[in-house]
């Protein structure tokens, strides 16, 4: 389906070439993945070979999101869709991808855990922050509320 979003010219650049599901299929079901262990796709696309991993773990009655998922393209737009597509499957909260060239970048991994872990992090004090604003924006209604009965009150007497 990428393909279909790339010119020809753009897909011939960069020498893609898609693993075949039944390829994909049969490699994973050659290799099932322990619970706990990690699976590394260098060149991973959209993801096929993920697929076919998590699906033969699924077959044996393993739990794919137990696994550490990494994955690394040259394209930043099939990252893209191997996100989406992790998310499809059910693969977990353990997918580290990037966008790298594999070939040239060996450390390319603790790159993506260095950002991912960034990410997560700055996540979390958006999280921390966005809960502190709701809680001042109460105050202050409580606030607001308390001098206007009190405003009430003194009209009154």
């Amino acid at each position: 389906m990428l393909s279909l979003l790339k010119s020809d010219t753009a897909g011939k650049a960069n020498a893609q070439i898609y693993t075949p599901a039944p390829v994909a299929d049969m490699l994973a079901r050659m290799t099932v993945p322990d619970e706990g262990s990690s699976v590394c796709d260098p060149a991973v696309g959209t993801g096929g070979l993920l697929r076919a991993a998590a699906q033969a773990m699924r077959e044996h009655g393993r739990d794919p999101a137990t696994v550490t998922w990494y994955g690394a393209d040259i394209d930043d737009l099939a990252i893209a869709a191997c996100a989406i597509n992790s998310l499809l499957w059910q693969l977990g909260p353990r997918i580290v991808l990037c966008v790298a060239n594999t070939l040239t970048e060996g450390d390319w991994a603790h790159r993506a855990e260095a950002q991912r872990a960034e990410s997560l992090q700055l996540s979390e004090t958006i999280r921390r922050d966005k809960l502190m604003i709701n809680a001042v924006r109460n105050a202050q209604r409580l606030t607001e509320f308390v001098d206007d009965d009190r405003s009430n009150n003194e009209d009154q007497a």
